[in-house]
């Protein structure tokens, strides 16, 4: 799986490594392997999402963002905001124009999704 992630952003950015240079990546990858991870490689920076986790982390983050980025103190108590539903009505755009801060894009791995973040 980690050979997968690291041959799918070699492939899209064309970089090639030695072999102790990929085998070095591939340990650094396995080390940092859980549902959500950083990744630098030649001086871009990813973030690696396992697919499984993808729509939750999604939907937390742009919760987050929102309560970040509006007042919502003006907001009487009494009004209830259905948090999953309004982050639903923020995916239309797709993860990548969310996670990908670079480009917008995202790259299919075997169960993961690589942004890039540079």
């Amino acid at each position: 799986m980690m050979k997968s992630i690291l041959g799918t952003i070699c492939r899209e950015h064309s970089i090639e490594l030695t072999y102790s240079e990929a085998k070095g990546y591939l340990l650094t990858l396995q080390n940092d392997q859980c549902d959500d991870f950083p990744f630098e490689i030649e001086g871009m920076e990813f973030r690696i999402i396992y697919d499984d986790e993808l729509d939750k982390i999604w939907e937390q983050s742009l919760i987050e963002q929102i309560k970040e980025c509006y007042d919502l103190s003006d907001i009487p108590k009494f009004v209830s905001i259905d948090w999953e539903q309004t982050a639903k009505n923020c995916m239309v755009d797709g993860a990548g124009h969310h996670f990908s801060h670079y480009d917008g894009s995202e790259l299919d791995s075997i169960n993961h999704t690589i942004f890039r973040t540079n």
